[in-house]
């Protein structure tokens, strides 16, 4: 006999053998029970959840000769015939490869013929949303009235793209991904049926790595238990290396050193990573999960989580009291971030490495501070730039009618800046105010004050800018006007190409630096160098 993958060996025949869906389970039930028979149902969910069992069980449910408890009893003519793929009561059409128009309307032309065995003849169309907008609209009107002997049974991984047209003539039933634990005791009781030793560190592995669908389950499985040798037991060391992934032990080791920024022995164990044939998406994705349970071991304090063992709960625990759950947050950001880049990356290893670094980098935020830094800048000069605003309450002594005009001499505007004001704020307010060519004359400087004289600097690349300011005199007036109506001051203006290994460029960040702490309160902003 030809051999069957578990995942089809161990399908569920009976509604009582569906584990994960009980309260799916308990209403069709009853429907079969009370005779609430709908002529429409819509199965959604992920992969491996159940929906194409529960289809077959409902469809052998509702035709079955002998029924067991509203149970399909297997050993009739309708049950032999559904579970030999033969039975002409049952359709079945994959339209993932067949969803034409076509296929629709050859599908429905069969409609007309009553069932020859069972009660009700039963359609399972399978990926429904894959159905073009024809087949769809050719189904509609059919689904909506069809003869009473006839079920409609729809699957589907993806709801969001079937017409609401048709979903409003189902009955939907959204399945949801089956529990670690779950999985892990079927395959517990698999296995012990099977008399296959194993150990349940390494059925877990698996059920983890399932991730909520019975059938990736019952194929790693499958996988794994061929790769065994005669007379050893299925163990977590084979399973990692079927799948892939690293023990816990190791990944622990790389979020130790990313806690605590130990670069050398981050890029030790990525190497190691590398030498022994790891793929860096697997890995990525495994650390990605650690540092999720270590947010809720944060939050938390405590192990909410049932895939979590006492051992790597503890590590953990002491872990969490050495970082901030906000800089926990950012790296689980981060780390699912790379995991779409690392895709499609041509060397993944770069990608991975570069995020590892990252996470351990304690100044990762540090352009965010600094975005914030420039908004509170950007509010300082506004409230610097309003002109006070004063009542002028008349005095009892005298009134107002008897007051004599006193005629003001004109009042010079008062400068915008202080002279001692940082001369950056001085250029970047001196930039928004001038209009027209002379831009092109400003393009790429930076200003730099030096006593009490102020130079426009230019890159050593930007020469067209300097010479085009250098040789127009009213340009250099009208800077000059304009700088002089900031400060309040009369300047001088002077011109400069900066070379590259010049010192003026170092202590213009220095400066930019300094200014940036001194416009916050005291300890808001840390600088590491």
């Amino acid at each position: 006999m030809a051999y069957q993958a578990l995942y089809r060996k161990l399908r569920p025949n009976k509604f009582s053998e569906v584990f994960g869906q009980d309260e799916i389970v308990k209403t069709l039930k009853n429907q079969v029970k009370n005779n609430q028979i709908a002529h429409a149902y819509l199965f959604c969910g992920t992969r491996g959840t159940g929906k194409t069992s529960l289809a077959k069980i409902m469809a052998n449910a509702v035709n079955c000769l002998n029924p067991v408890d509203y149970e399909p009893c297997g050993s009739c003519a309708v049950c032999t015939a559904l579970k030999s793929e033969g039975s002409v009561d049952v359709v079945e059409l994959d339209a993932a490869s067949r969803n034409g128009v076509d296929d629709m309307r050859e599908l429905l032309e069969r409609v007309a013929y009553p069932p020859q065995l069972g009660r009700y003849k039963v359609y399972i169309i399978d990926e429904v949303h894959m159905l073009s907008t024809s087949a769809f609209n050719a189904l509609l009107k059919t689904l909506e009235e069809p003869p009473e002997y006839i079920i409609f049974i729809l699957a589907t991984t993806e709801s969001q793209k079937i017409p609401a047209t048709i979903l409003s003539r189902c009955q939907r039933f959204d399945l949801n991904r089956i529990p670690s634990r779950l999985i892990f005791e079927k395959m517990i009781a698999a296995l012990d049926q099977m008399q296959i030793p194993y150990e349940e560190a390494a059925v877990l592995e698996i059920a983890i790595a399932a991730d909520g669908s019975v059938r990736d389950g019952w194929s790693i499985l499958d996988i794994c238990i061929s790769g065994m040798e005669e007379g050893t037991a299925l163990n977590a060391a084979h399973v990692q290396n079927m799948l892939g992934t690293s023990n816990k032990q190791f990944i622990l080791s790389m979020a130790r050193a990313i806690v605590n920024s130990d670069f050398a022995k981050l890029m030790s164990l990525s190497a190691q990573l590398m030498q022994e044939g790891k793929e860096p998406l697997v890995s990525l994705k495994q650390l990605a999960q650690l540092f999720r349970n270590l947010l809720l071991t944060k939050v938390c304090n405590d192990n909410v989580d049932e895939r979590i063992g006492e051992e790597e709960y503890q590590a953990l625990t002491d872990m969490a009291q050495k970082i901030e759950y906000k800089r926990i947050l950012g790296i689980v950001d981060l780390f699912m971030e790379q995991e779409m880049k690392l895709k499609w990356a041509s060397n993944p290893r770069i990608g991975f490495e570069s995020a590892l670094l990252r996470a351990a980098s304690p100044i990762e935020n540090c352009f965010d501070i600094m975005d914030a830094v420039e908004g509170l800048s950007s509010k300082i000069e506004l409230l610097e730039s309003r002109e006070p605003t004063t009542i002028a309450v008349p005095s009892n002594a005298a009134s107002a009618a008897e007051a004599a005009p006193v005629e003001k001499p004109p009042q010079k505007a008062k400068p915008l800046f202080a002279p001692e004001a940082n001369e950056r704020r001085i250029w970047k307010e001196a930039q928004k105010r001038i209009r027209g060519q002379m831009l092109a004359a400003i393009s790429g400087a930076v200003l730099l004050r030096e006593g009490g004289s102020y130079f426009i600097c230019y890159p050593e690349g930007n020469k067209l800018s300097h010479d085009l300011l250098l040789h127009n005199k009213e340009y250099q007036q009208q800077i000059s006007a304009l700088i002089a109506e900031l400060t309040g001051e009369d300047v001088s203006i002077g011109l400069r190409i900066l070379k590259k290994d010049n010192t003026v460029t170092e202590n213009m960040i220095k400066q930019t630096i300094q200014d940036l702490e001194n416009s916050l309160p005291s300890g808001t902003l840390q600088v590491i160098q």
